[in-house]
């Protein structure tokens, strides 16, 4: 829910980030009323909660190409019509990780269930949620530790999917990543015991790759999977950060 005094696309990105049509309005406690999402729907294919429901109502990599490609208009008449660019920033972002979401969703109807718990990361200015319509990928893909016998499966089941996901964001729109941070990358893609691993040697490194390494993967947030794994690694970080 929201109060009655938030500026109506802090309500807009609510429902966007949560995948929800109906949202409650309170005010003094008590719920004043409830904006649904055709209220937000007024502005037609312009508006940025149309192209959201668009995103997730796409079943094929083409029509979610195309649902994307739109992005650039409605931001500009966002702006044309002195919408506060910090919202702007913020709708982008939400319309980037509904893509995200609807391509990680295709991906594991086409792969069948994960074979553990699993978190995709990302990294950088959408880890920081700062995405602008130039952006490129910086992601990655943590997972739950497993038994010997079962972890060259369970790579190999996550390095394919970030090889899938990684290769439709590309078609989609969003480049591959120069440095190669992404979960296709065998090496981004790794158990949350290797992950824990990697910050502790950024830390504690004299490895002078260590601060082009911190001003990329400090800034984590989650993209799509477990929030638990993402909770856990933030603890492993500050807990080596106060050390």
């Amino acid at each position: 829910h929201v109060a009655s005094s938030v500026p109506v696309f802090e309500a807009m990105l609510a429902m966007m980030g949560n995948r929800i049509k109906h949202l409650g309005v309170f005010d003094d406690g008590r719920i004043r009323g409830v904006i649904t999402e055709r209220d937000l729907l007024l502005e037609g294919t312009h508006s940025p909660v149309f192209l959201v429901h668009e995103i997730q109502n796409a079943r094929e990599k083409d029509r979610l190409k195309d649902a994307y490609a739109k992005l650039p208009s409605v931001v500009s008449r966002l702006l044309a019509s002195g919408v506060n660019a910090g919202y702007v920033n913020e709708i982008i972002t939400a319309i980037t990780d509904a893509v995200l979401a609807r391509i990680i969703d295709m991906v594991l109807d086409s792969m069948g269930p994960a074979p553990a718990e699993f978190a995709f990361l990302v990294f950088g200015s959408e880890g920081r949620r700062e995405q602008t319509l130039k952006t490129d990928q910086d992601n990655a893909i943590v997972y739950a530790d497993v038994s010997q016998k079962d972890q060259h499966q369970v790579n190999r089941y996550f390095l394919e999917m970030g090889n899938r996901v990684c290769d439709l964001l590309n078609e989609t729109g969003q480049k591959y990543c120069d440095n190669n941070i992404m979960a296709k990358n065998p090496e981004w893609c790794q158990p949350l015991s290797k992950w824990k691993n990697y910050y502790r040697k950024w830390i504690v490194s004299d490895d002078p790759d260590r601060i082009l390494s911190a001003s990329i993967f400090f800034d984590f947030r989650l993209g799509h999977g477990s929030e638990k794994l993402v909770e856990e690694l933030h603890k492993a970080l500050f807990s080596e950060l106060r050390e």
